[in-house]
């Protein structure tokens, strides 16, 4: 009798924290959460810069391992194209492209090392840049 009487309780529990954990939409956006403008740009830069390494740690190597080729780079494209996005908006879907045709370790490398990201980012919009204009004196 006991035994049915606690799995009685714990489901009336349950079903009471449900309830309890209901809040009208209403409430949900008050300003819980301080705007992004908060934060000076130094401090977001620094937080950047601590963030890419966290990134690579978060791309956790024993899933990228065991994925198939395709996935491998989606897996690094959806990592890189954030980090290309802060710098080239509105080419980063085009150099995030480029970028995963280079060999996956060198990818891993430039997710773990700003500068040698940006040095490729750059190289990428030297590349867009030329091929831009080496399409215009074609056409003209």
């Amino acid at each position: 009798g006991s035994l049915m009487r606690s799995a009685s309780d714990s489901s009336r529990k349950s079903k009471s924290a449900d309830r309890a954990i209901v809040v009208p939409s209403r409430l949900c956006n008050t300003s819980m959460h301080a705007p992004a403008a908060s934060v000076p740009p130094a401090t977001a830069a620094a937080a950047g810069a601590a963030k890419s390494k966290a990134l690579v740690s978060a791309l956790d190597m024993k899933t990228l391992s065991s994925a198939n080729p395709d996935e491998q780079k989606q897996m690094l494209g959806e990592f890189l194209f954030p980090l290309i996005f802060k710098e080239q908006p509105e080419q980063a879907g085009k150099i995030t492209g480029m970028l995963l045709e280079i060999d996956n370790a060198e990818i891993i490398h430039m997710l773990e090392s700003h500068e040698s990201l940006k040095a490729k980012i750059d190289e990428a919009v030297d590349v867009l840049k030329a091929h831009q204009t080496g399409g215009k004196e074609r056409a003209a």
